[in-house]
């Protein structure tokens, strides 16, 4: 048996999220966000698109409720016109969903 080296052993240690994405579900939410703001190309590196769509989909808790935000974000008046790539949803998907928070139809809860 090989003993585990330094590098390794702080690798396990801070890898704590075991959620996967399929790589699947990242392209179907970067084409949905495409097609949600009408975007031939999202801004920003594809790379980092498809990096940002799985940390989407792991913070909202599931694919379906990411396309649910991109979905609200498109909607509104707001965000609607400041969305150009999956990391401005990323980054602003708690305030998307507060502003339909009193709002009845299309609510998510991000945990």
């Amino acid at each position: 048996e090989e003993p585990i080296k330094k590098n390794q052993e702080e690798n396990i240690s801070t890898n704590v999220d075991t959620q996967s994405v399929s790589k699947q579900d990242k392209i179907d939410l970067i084409e949905l966000l495409k097609s949600e703001f009408q975007l031939g190309k999202l801004d920003g590196a594809g790379k980092w698109n498809f990096i940002y769509s799985g940390h989407l989909i792991k913070k909202c808790g599931g694919k379906e409720k990411a396309a649910t935000i991109i979905k609200m974000a498109a909607k509104h008046p707001y965000w609607s016109k400041r969305i150009t790539k999956m990391q401005d949803v990323w980054n602003n998907c708690i305030a998307i969903a507060n502003d339909y928070k009193n709002k009845k139809t299309d609510v998510v809860i991000i945990s």
